[in-house]
């Protein structure tokens, strides 16, 4: 199947601080001329190695989190000040016998090991090395200088002139890539216990990778280094993670609310914009404001109360695609008091929407088309102005919709607090269904529609919309009955080209496959699993959306997974008391095999990395490991843990999710906690702590197959082969005994096998294949569970 949702781009602030960090992507930025970040610029462009602080060093440690680096015997040769601190210094060894320097990052958590060796070969980095380029705004100059101070650590001038023709240029250089973090924590006067601490090192077998420390970061330390992919470079994460010693974490720098923004979108779909919001700082003296944006739109100016503000934007030096977003900097003429909130306004263009050629249009930066930041919760009031010809949608109620000449202008609100504020533009055809507390409003392309009428004389042009707004209104009424109301009323159902769907508040982005009935579609998405994707699960999928993700929010990218695994599995139940079981077993086996596929290095795609990876999973060397570990094992494991916990009580956990979350973050021990309470009493494993360091924390989906021991008439082992050696599971064990109900028994797996008892002529069987994920070894079948064998307890009929 189809990613159901394109990246939904929440708060993952690793992915987008990394999006600014790591390189090569940028090139010299834009800013208003005279300010103090073009201080900052020209002086990280002047770099140069200082002689008077250039040393022949042995034995320096710098620990930095949970990277620790030795400059065993070298030169270590620092750079001249940027605003009156010292930020780089360059580590060379090259040309020496005894020259030697080491890094070690040790990542403290099973997956992030896992992590670490798909890329490296080895859960834990020990690299030596000869040469680095060091960037820091914390003590590493004080440091270092202490260290010296307690041995022999002579100054050689000399060795700086030496060093300079080859590594005065690339210092400057990476400096370059590095200004948003550098100018932004000089500029704030970060204290030394937050300063940014950046690597690039010279390993001697994995070449060239970064390490970085970034303390106000709540996963502080990632290792990884710049690939091309698709012709365009990223920084791949090997690992990123707390440590597991650390200082407590600051307040969040500031909150962005109450948006208004005015946008024209012109003939040839290019848009101007100003967005004016409200900006309270939680800490005093800091001056810059870090927000993101599309690199398709360009920043071109902006104030704070009134008054001209400076303001930073990287230039992407190749193209971005419609995933592409950029921080950029806006610099308060004067430090901003926390507590008191100030008015920033921010002008901005570029070209978000594509036309593809039939009047389709589609728009490429759903939800960072405007300034904004993750994770903040903000109301909306949106204008946008479009050509007379053409109808825009946008988040929030209608207040408004004229046409004057040939400009039409659309006013929409959303009182509500979300994280997201999207629009959608075509020519449109619409109908409106008041139904219960919502308004709904579907919209289709009239090329779209033209093509249906063509192709369909039992239906109109608008009976399409008119089934979508039922089912809509359908799929509203049961999920507000089995999680509670929303406080959004006004949901808008519109069409995207492509495969694929987006849930906004009040917003939905439908694939315009799903508009079409199955022959209207192209041979390739005429199979029975692309007709239930396209008729049944993708609708579903995306208004479960408006509470999975929109009201209950994921607290960072490792939680992302549980608003596609909730929604997708409500879609699925869905249908499975629809169109019954056998649909819904259709699904999960088809989920099972796009796991267990094989790469082209004989790798499994599970294997990638666990679920909780989230968009890091992007950056594989398996372009299809993202959707299907987000989706597919995501959908798993709430079906393993509905199954676990009982339909009922499951039913019931969910409902006080939302209730408990409603406007808040939900992280996966949030999640787990929450789901421990909801366990049964004889379950062995009622913290979740295992199952999740089995199926959320970690990979690996295990062959399984019972044997009996020989000679014994109610002795059985559970083998397990096909993951590595350290993988268990608790696995659900039918056990039929003459006279008596079906039990489950729980069986913990292992590379050894697990052995058990059962009473004397019971009949064993493996759980069936859509109820547990796993795969059975084929010399197993004649143990295989019947097709008349109870289910798991609180498995729905």
């Amino acid at each position: 199947m189809h990613a159901l949702c394109e990246t939904r781009y929440t708060g993952c602030g690793l992915m987008k601080r990394l999006a600014v960090l790591f390189s090569l992507l940028f090139a010299p930025g834009l800013w208003a001329a005279g300010g103090p970040f073009s201080s900052i610029h020209s002086q990280l462009a002047d770099l140069s190695l200082d002689p008077a602080k250039t040393y022949h060093v042995r034995d320096v440690r710098l620990a930095r989190g949970g990277i620790t680096i030795y400059l065993n015997d070298g030169i270590l040769s620092f750079a001249s000040p940027v605003g009156g601190k010292v930020v780089g210094a360059v580590f060379s060894c090259v040309g020496t016998d005894t020259g030697d320097a080491e890094v070690l990052v040790m990542p403290p958590g099973r997956g992030e090991r896992a992590s670490l060796a798909y890329y490296t070969k080895s859960p834990n980095l020990d690299e030596h090395f000869k040469e680095a380029i060091f960037l820091f705004t914390d003590d590493t100059l004080q440091d270092v200088l202490r260290q010296i101070q307690q041995g022999v650590a002579p100054n050689v001038p000399e060795e700086a002139r030496k060093l300079a023709p080859r590594w005065s240029e690339m210092l400057r250089n990476i400096a370059g890539d590095l200004e948003v973090s550098l100018g932004e924590s000089l500029l704030n006067n970060d204290p030394p216990q937050l300063g940014l601490f950046y690597g690039l090192i010279a390993g001697e077998t994995l070449h060239r990778f970064d390490v970085v420390y970034q303390p106000h970061l709540e996963e502080s330390v990632t290792v990884g280094s710049i690939v091309d992919q698709n012709n365009r470079p990223i920084f791949r994460v090997w690992t990123s993670f707390a440590p597991r010693h650390r200082t407590p974490l600051p307040p969040d720098p500031f909150t962005l609310s109450h948006f208004q923004i005015e946008a024209t979108i012109h003939p040839d779909l290019s848009m101007s914009a100003v967005t004016d919001f409200r900006v309270t700082p939680h800490i005093a003296g800091r001056q810059v404001l870090s927000l993101e944006i599309s690199n398709r739109m360009k920043v071109t100016s902006a104030t704070i109360s009134g008054q001209p503000a400076e303001v930073f934007q990287p230039e992407s030096i190749r193209g971005s695609d419609e995933f592409g977003v950029g921080s950029f900097l806006v610099i308060s003429p004067h430090p901003l008091v926390a507590g008191e909130p100030v008015q920033v306004k921010i002008q901005h263009e570029g070209s978000v929407i594509q036309n593809d050629g039939s009047g389709v249009f589609f728009v490429s930066a759903r939800n960072i088309w405007f300034p904004h930041r993750p994770n903040d919760s903000s109301t909306f009031d949106l204008t946008i102005r479009c050509p007379s010809n053409l109808r825009v949608v946008s988040t929030g109620k209608l207040e408004s919709d004229q046409v004057v000449g040939d400009v039409r202008t659309v006013h929409r609100v959303l009182g509500s607090p979300v994280e997201f504020a999207g629009f959608n533009l075509g020519d449109f055809e619409s109908t409106t269904v008041d139904h219960g507390p919502f308004r709904i409003e579907c919209f289709a392309n009239r090329a779209l529609l033209a093509l249906i009428t063509r192709d369909s004389s039992a239906r109109g042009s608008g009976q399409r919309l008119h089934e979508i707004s039922n089912e809509t209104a359908s799929l509203l009424d049961q999920y507000s009955t089995m999680w509670g109301p929303l406080p959004i009323h006004n949901i808008a159902i519109t069409p995207i080209p492509g495969t694929f769907g987006q849930g906004f508040p009040g917003l939905i982005y439908l694939s315009t496959l799903t508009y079409l009935d199955r022959n209207e579609r192209p041979p390739q998405y005429q199979s029975p699993l692309m007709d239930m994707f396209f008729s049944d699960l993708l609708l579903a999928h995306e208004v479960a959306h408006q509470w999975w993700g929109n009201l209950v929010n994921p607290a960072d990218y490792r939680s992302d997974w549980l608003m596609e695994a909730l929604a997708n599995y409500s879609a699925l139940q869905l249908i499975e008391r629809r169109k019954g079981h056998a649909e819904f077993a259709q699904a999960m086996l088809h989920f099972t095999a796009e796991l267990t596929k094989r790469d082209s290095l004989g790798r499994p795609v599970d294997s990638t990395g666990p679920v909780d990876l989230g968009v890091r999973l992007l950056e594989s060397t398996n372009a299809d490991a993202w959707r299907v570990i987000t989706y597919d094992k995501g959908t798993w494991v709430m079906r393993m843990l509905c199954l676990r916990m009982g339909t009922d009580a499951f039913a019931k956990f969910l409902k006080q999710i939302v209730a408990d979350y409603a406007g808040k973050e939900l992280s996966n021990e949030d999640f787990r906690i929450m789901a421990s309470r909801f366990m049964p009493a004889g379950d062995p494993d009622r913290s979740l702590e295992f199952f999740f360091d089995t199926w959320v924390y970690g990979s690996g989906i295990p062959t399984l197959a019972l044997k009996p021991e020989k000679g014994s008439g109610g002795e059985y082992v559970l083998e397990q082969t096909g993951v590595e050696p350290g993988f268990a599971a608790d696995v659900p064990v039918t056990v039929e005994t003459p006279g008596k109900p079906a039990v489950v028994k729980w069986v913990r797996s292992g590379s050894d096998g697990a052995s058990f008892s059962v009473p004397r002529g019971s009949k064993v069987t493996l759980p069936a294949p859509e109820d547990f994920l796993y795969v059975k070894r084929a010399k197993a079948a004649t143990l295989s569970r019947s097709a008349t064998t109870p289910r798991a307890a609180g498995e729905p009929q």
